[in-house]
């Protein structure tokens, strides 16, 4: 097993390292915590046993090791490390501070033998950031942190010289002051004043807070804009404090907190004032705080403090040139999952009425709380349905990637939306009509997802061309609107050839659940009559396969898939013929939903 001594080099060589590689970072960013991360993978290999034992999974997000003797030094200074490294990516002069106050404070560490080497190994990592630090911190406060520096490596080297005389007259203690005989007072140094402690209580769930500022003058918020003006939309995640400026009291510090790496885009898409297609904003990115303001970890732009503000993100927008309420829309996500979705009417020219906001979708209850995210998967697409307005569906794309979202905003005419949802229903119903009695539209009966089997293949087959017909003509539209975004749109057809995950969010003011599973984007003649469109062989080789009479037992013997979804389509590029691999409920993992004041939450205990 590798002494913790010599753990403690590697995990300072490779926080040095990681800051070498980011040196040339422009901040806010996440380069120098993916090159710690990428560092410690390296070293995970190459200590093998010796990093679960002493706990260092943690480090790696994994899960924390039964230590009934407390946590390993290397374990406590690891994660001091990755403290720091988090709050210079973040860039918050504050977090920094308190990082270094921690890192360089040898009280944290169990063994005193540990307790020097880890606090040098600490003042290295300090040093090794400096460039970085001179652009997160102004003149005096850089200043104060090179002093305080400096001190600390004084007092371990004083600290080490009195150790080695209090060793070399072990025999002879007694002629040892109290202070030099008293472990208590060893390594004793001026404290660090502390925040007041007895008043801590933790935090409400954080909550998402919107502004609409003046490109120009003081950062206040504006209850209306003037038409055709240039603005700024802020856009905050974090619990709600009586004074922004009063700093939120600390809870008492034992291990340095584990930092999560969630993060969450953020995205605004305002309602285009024309016919012309308005391109989505660059996105914004903040990390996830289980008890603070969320931090930015990547600026959507500038905003009127310049770069200096690491709590808030700022979006440029332009106010339509008609007076009026204009609406723009703030979303969030997860992992590419919409997560939350919060609108505000902005009030364009003077009048009676404020600008305002409002939440219309919410997946989870608390967005710090670790366990509400963590059964999210990774969506290909989210896919946003809101009210247009004026007789129009809105429909917001959203592709994510580690570089952000990129977002489109289309809109259908409701007619249209509403057919489509009709003829759902209709087949639906019909295909899943099992009961001897003439079909009724509108009865009651069992589902085939009850037991109950769904008939003839063939009765069943042209139902799938009806479906297919349906929502064939609605991608149709939805892929025209897209057009007009073609990088997007190029990405978007890409995303969607393999299988993939697809996510249906449905905001309060959406007049209609649009029935994503049943767009159909194979090729498809949709004016063409019913019987001249046919299911291809594959399908109808496997309807024939799994549907057929109500059985005594639950288990079916034929195939799991049509042999057209592990491969091409027999009849690939027929406009004639309906594949079920065309629909996206059968290609696609897709989830509806839907705007609900029961979000998610954490269960309770």
């Amino acid at each position: 097993m590798v002494a913790q001594r010599d753990v403690l080099e590697m995990l300072r060589d490779a926080a040095v390292r990681a800051l070498d590689e980011s040196w040339d970072m422009e901040l806010p960013s996440t380069l120098v915590e993916r090159e710690w991360v990428t560092a410690l993978r390296s070293l995970r290999v190459s200590l093998r046993g010796t990093w679960p034992e002493l706990g260092l999974d943690v480090l790696l997000r994994g899960p924390e090791r039964d230590e009934p003797y407390g946590p390993s030094d290397a374990r406590i200074f690891g994660e001091s490390v990755d403290a720091f490294l988090v709050a210079l990516g973040v860039a918050s002069a504050d977090d920094v501070a308190s990082a270094v106050a921690r890192l360089l404070d040898r009280r944290m560490y169990r063994d005193p033998e540990l307790a020097g080497p880890a606090t040098h190994a600490g003042i290295d990592v300090v040093r090794a950031a400096h460039r970085i630090l001179g652009i997160v911190l102004d003149g005096d406060a850089f200043w104060h942190l090179k002093e305080f520096t400096a001190n600390t490596e004084a007092l371990e080297w004083d600290i080490h010289d009195r150790q080695a005389w209090e060793s070399a007259h072990a025999e002879t203690g007694s002629e040892r002051s109290i202070l030099e005989r008293l472990s208590l007072f060893r390594g004793l140094r001026p404290r660090r004043r502390a925040a007041a402690l007895p008043m801590y209580q933790p935090p409400a769930g954080p909550r998402v807070n919107v502004a609409i500022l003046a490109a120009t003058g003081p950062a206040e918020h504006q209850p209306w804009v003037e038409p055709g003006s240039h603005i700024w939309f802020s856009v905050s995640v974090g619990p709600q404090q009586p004074d922004d400026d009063a700093p939120a009291p600390l809870p008492r510090f034992s291990l340095p907190k584990r930092t999560p790496r969630e993060l969450i885009d953020v995205v605004v898409l305002p309602d285009a004032s024309g016919d012309e297609p308005l391109e989505s904003q660059p996105s914004g990115q903040l990390r996830i705080s289980p008890d603070g303001p969320f931090a930015v970890t990547r600026p959507a732009g500038r905003g009127p403090v310049g770069n200096g503000d690491s709590r808030r993100l700022y979006f440029a927008l332009q106010a339509p040139d008609h007076p009026g309420d204009w609406r723009v829309r703030c979303v969030l996500a997860v992992r590419g999952v919409v997560v939350h979705v919060e609108q505000v009417t902005v009030v364009v020219g003077e009048g009676d009425t404020e600008s305002s906001a409002q939440t219309t979708f919410q997946l989870v209850e608390d967005l710090a709380a670790p366990a509400a995210l963590a059964g999210l998967d990774t969506a290909t697409l989210a896919l946003c349905a809101s009210g247009g307005g004026a007789g129009m569906q809105g429909f917001s794309f959203l592709l994510a990637d580690e570089d952000g979202i990129e977002a489109a905003q289309v809109y259908l005419p409701s007619y249209r939306v509403s057919a489509f949802v009709d003829a759902v229903r209709v087949a639906i119903d019909e295909v899943t009509w099992v009961t001897r009695e003439p079909y009724v539209q509108g009865a009651v009966t069992w589902h085939s997802w009850n037991w109950a089997a769904l008939g003839d293949p063939q009765y069943v087959a042209t139902h799938l061309v009806a479906l297919a017909r349906a929502g064939r003509p609605v991608w149709e539209d939805l892929s025209e609107a897209l057009d007009r975004f073609p990088d997007l749109a190029a990405r978007l057809r890409e995303k969607l050839t393999p299988r993939g995950v697809v996510q249906l969010a449905v905001e309060q003011d959406a007049d209609l659940v649009v029935p994503v599973q049943f767009l159909y984007d194979f090729p498809l003649r949709t004016t063409a009559p019913l019987g001249e469109l046919s299911v291809c062989d594959a399908t109808m080789e496997w309807l024939g396969a799994l549907v057929g009479e109500p059985s005594s037992d639950d288990e079916h013997h034929g195939p799991d898939e049509p042999s057209c979804v592990a491969g091409p389509c027999p009849q690939e590029g027929d406009d004639s013929r309906v594949c079920i691999a065309g629909f996206w409920g059968y290609w696609h993992q897709v989830s509806s939903n839907l705007a609900s004041t029961t979000a998610l939450s954490v269960p309770s205990r």
